[in-house]
């Protein structure tokens, strides 16, 4: 219990309106994470190559799924389970794990300044993250990294350092 107190205290909320353009994500789930949301966050001049969406249990997964497959021109599932739909201008992924609280998601990203949500009212984020975004920096976290292999992690440090953050 304490180590999951010690990850809640870690994070901050900061007020804000939904930036969900399916208007799907709530306070308790489904959530954004990913790149999607720390462009809206900084406003940078870069798009984001997808629309991440984490869920809380297996009912949430099967509504976003449902939604994305009748709309979506095409849907594939990566080996890692993730599912991928493909639209015109934008792809939207739907990633496998489930959480009781995008807290805990955020907590086991790799890189510092993708640990931000958000819940349709509020970005969540990790105290280092915001400050690491304050200095356009970012650091690698090999321990609790969530990327499935040392190939795609070398991509994301490529993509975030062009974007404009030095890594640390």
């Amino acid at each position: 219990m304490n180590k999951i107190k010690n990850i809640f205290n870690n994070f901050i909320c900061e007020k804000a309106d939904s930036i969900d353009p399916y208007n799907i994500i709530q306070k308790e789930g489904p959530w954004l994470v990913g790149s999607f949301v720390l462009q809206k966050y900084t406003q940078d001049n870069w798009k984001p190559n997808d629309i991440d969406y984490v869920v809380k249990d297996k009912n949430q997964y099967l509504y976003l799924f449902n939604f994305f497959n009748k709309i979506a021109n095409l849907h594939e599932r990566t080996p890692q389970r993730t599912d991928t739909f493909y639209f015109n201008d934008h792809i939207v992924q739907i990633l496998p794990a489930r959480y009781k609280d995008i807290r805990l998601r955020l907590d086991k990203h790799d890189i510092s300044v993708c640990q931000i949500g958000h819940n349709g009212f509020e970005y969540i984020m990790s105290m280092k993250c915001k400050d690491h975004l304050q200095k356009r920096i970012f650091t690698i976290d090999p321990v609790y990294g969530i990327s499935t292999s040392f190939y795609q992690t070398e991509q994301r440090i490529e993509k975030y350092i062009s974007r404009g953050y030095e890594q640390i």
